[in-house]
């Protein structure tokens, strides 16, 4: 009795086990369908332009991508896309077939002109460049200056327009010395720290002892830089350290060297006549 109470235990059992078995095997199925996407709800993506839809889980796509929705570019507006505003084509600007002048651009004023856009209808105003100048005459700005050792420290000239006046341009430029102007500011040189001329006397010495042109002793005597006023100070001081002189005998003297009555009443105060 007992051994058939058993076996019919067993029997009932074994049933229960086989179908839990197959409850948990098709769990597992159903688990790992959903965990390699083979089975999926799917979190679909709204289509683009250029890309379907697409499933946010599994990357599936379905349909095709919408296309662009194009808007035409106008005199303003570049062509874009109305979906994705993404940009195709430049503006394609006015288009003016006739224009009228408002007035003349000159070469210190820029000028004026409007006409109608075939495209759009709207009056268009552009302005019109300036014109060039015209190239007049040159002008000193800065005078070169002639040194006391006959070097040339440049100067600067403007180009300047002959309709508005404005300045075009601006260049440096520089004079000629010759040699013999050269030698003549060198030798006067010498000459102003022993013979101390006045300015007449230096002009005619460099002519009559050193054979300079008339032109070449004048250009000496007029950059050398010396104080002529000083010139006879130092004459003064000079004859009477060599060999005394009384004021009329000095004043002689300084009119011999050419010196004029300022330069001689300045030079006599200067050595207490």
């Amino acid at each position: 009795m007992t051994e058939n109470n058993s076996e019919k235990a067993r029997m009932v059992k074994k049933p229960a086990v086989i179908t839990a078995a197959c409850i948990a095997a098709a769990a597992f199925v159903v688990v790992a369908l959903f965990a390699t996407h083979v089975i999926c709800l799917h979190d679909w993506k709204p289509a683009t332009c250029t890309e379907p839809e697409k499933c946010a889980v599994c990357g599936r796509t379905q349909n095709e991508p919408l296309g662009h929705d194009l808007q035409e570019a106008t005199c303003l507006d570049p062509q874009i896309c109305l979906r994705c505003n993404e940009t195709f084509a430049s503006p394609l600007g006015h288009d003016v077939d006739e224009w009228e002048t408002v007035h003349e651009a000159s070469c210190s004023e820029t000028g004026e002109k409007h006409g109608i856009c075939q495209r759009c209808k709207q009056t268009i105003t552009e302005e019109i460049p300036k014109i060039a100048h015209t190239e007049g005459d040159w002008s000193i700005v800065v005078d070169a200056a002639i040194n006391s050792d006959g070097t040339v420290t440049p100067g600067e000239k403007a180009l300047i327009c002959s309709v508005c006046g404005s300045e075009i341009k601006r260049e440096q430029y520089s004079v000629e010395v010759t040699l013999s102007q050269q030698n003549a500011l060198k030798q006067t040189r010498d000459y102003l720290t022993w013979l101390h001329p006045s300015y007449a006397y230096l002009v005619d010495w460099l002519e009559t002892y050193d054979g300079y042109t008339h032109e070449d002793a004048v250009f000496a005597a007029d950059y050398c830089g010396a104080d002529w006023n000083e010139q006879a100070i130092l004459c003064a001081k000079n004859r009477l350290s060599m060999s005394g002189a009384s004021r009329d005998g000095l004043v002689e003297e300084l009119r011999y060297m050419q010196f004029d009555n300022a330069q001689i009443e300045q030079a006599l105060a200067a050595v207490g006549y």
